[in-house]
């Protein structure tokens, strides 16, 4: 069996939600808002993200300096992306976060070569506007979902990785996702029913892949 590892950036590879830390400090407007109508259903994720990013108007270089000293990464990351490398199992960061973020965070521990599947940021006098990856499939609910259903559709199984709001569709159509311990995420699958472990760090995953194997995405397997 054949698989691929999705996996969310914020609050997920580091330990904070940078693009809510830096709404919360530079966006200029009531961010908020607009994540209680996605979460009611009202707008789509990338309708929330375009919205709410347009309220921050500082230079980058701004942004990622005042990151640098907020946000640190999740203990073994860098242990997933070896383990991955080592057995050719493709892993994915998927993010409605921002990508210069994440380029950022990456280089730091030197794996700035990791895909990256997110919108595309641009600075300008009306803040900072995002180009989405184009979907696939038009009845995607987001482009995680269809990036889910990309490689589903390839005959892969997928895992999923994630902690949050944004993540919420996404989990629902991943044969198996891996939530933080304590997230929104978390509670949310427990409610719904989704199948998923959760977790405080990314050697936990690694370790119940190799326990479990092709078991992790068995219907009999369901984990808490």
């Amino acid at each position: 069996m054949t698989f691929v590892i999705l996996c969310d950036f914020d609050g997920t590879i580091v330990d904070i939600d940078t693009a809510e830390y830096l709404l919360e400090k530079f966006g200029q407007g009531n961010w908020q808002q607009y994540d209680m109508q996605l979460e009611q259903g009202e707008i789509t994720l990338e309708e929330c993200m375009i919205k709410q990013y347009a309220m921050i108007k500082t230079p980058k270089a701004v942004l990622l300096e005042d990151l640098a000293n907020a946000a640190t990464m999740r203990p073994h990351f860098d242990s997933l992306v070896a383990y991955c490398k080592a057995r050719k199992i493709p892993l994915i960061i998927v993010s409605a976060g921002l990508d210069f973020c994440i380029t950022y965070f990456l280089e730091k521990i030197g794996d700035s070569l990791i895909e990256i599947h997110a919108a595309k940021t641009n600075f300008s006098d009306k803040g900072i506007e995002l180009v989405f990856p184009e979907l696939r499939d038009k009845t995607s609910t987001d482009f995680k979902v269809d990036l889910i259903r990309f490689y589903q559709n390839q005959g892969k199984q997928v895992v999923y990785i994630g902690d949050s709001l944004s993540d919420f569709n996404a989990v629902k159509d991943a044969d198996f996702s891996f939530t933080i311990k304590g997230a929104k995420l978390s509670e949310f699958c427990r409610r719904q029913g989704i199948r998923h472990q959760e977790i405080e760090t990314f050697q936990e995953i690694i370790d119940l892949i190799e326990k479990e194997g092709s078991l992790l995405f068995s219907s009999k397997t369901r984990m808490m």
